[in-house]
């Protein structure tokens, strides 16, 4: 399912990062995946992206420096689905946020 986020049809790429946020497994192949989609050039594959690293809990707290970067641009829906992220992340998203700032 990891190819097909490269698919040249975006409803095919969209389905396949919706699924891995659904199924939620193999965070250490998926959660760099994931996080590389965050600086897609398509909007809602972003957004799709967010949500499916929130899915990973904890285990996708490597992602999480990345996700705060997004917190300052000037878009409320991205701000809106990086805090969700952030939220469903949780303890492992306070424990990098503390220990990057002191």
């Amino acid at each position: 399912m990891i190819k097909l986020v490269e698919d040249e049809n975006i409803l095919v790429r969209q389905s396949s990062v919706e699924g891995l946020g659904l199924i939620a497994e193999n965070p250490e192949l998926v959660v760099p995946v994931l996080t590389n989609l965050l600086d897609s050039d398509e909007y809602t594959m972003r957004l799709k992206a967010f949500e499916a690293l929130g899915h990973f809990h904890g285990n996708a707290a490597g992602a999480v420096p990345r996700l705060i970067e997004f917190l300052t641009v000037d878009d409320v829906l991205i701000q809106k689905a990086v805090l969700f992220a952030l939220a469903r992340i949780g303890p492992a998203a306070v424990t990098v946020v503390i220990g990057s700032r002191y």
